[in-house]
């Protein structure tokens, strides 16, 4: 008797197993991946030009701070040069 109500309880847990898959293979999958394709068309012009205008920034950030930092190079060249020839005298200063 007691392999009998266990039995029973299986077969109903599995009816109910079968029937919670199959609701969400019907109805939540489907509307999920509409939501995510809805998401998608609604995204995807934002973030492609926000992607072309973060470009276009960098090209324009980067070709106005290259002169500076030529000068500075140009600026401060003698003065590495100068350490880079003789780190002796500056440890025994």
């Amino acid at each position: 008797m007691i392999n009998n109500t266990l039995l029973g309880s299986y077969e109903l847990e599995s009816c109910f197993n079968e029937a919670v898959v199959y609701y969400f293979v019907q109805k939540w999958i489907p509307a999920v991946k509409e939501k995510c394709v809805k998401a998608t068309t609604y995204v995807g012009p934002h973030v492609e030009k926000v992607s072309t205008k973060s470009v276009e920034i960098y090209r324009v950030c980067r070709s106005t701070i290259t002169p500076h930092f030529v000068k500075v190079q140009e600026l401060t060249a003698p003065y590495v040069l100068v350490l880079t020839e003789s780190p002796v005298m500056l440890t025994e200063q």
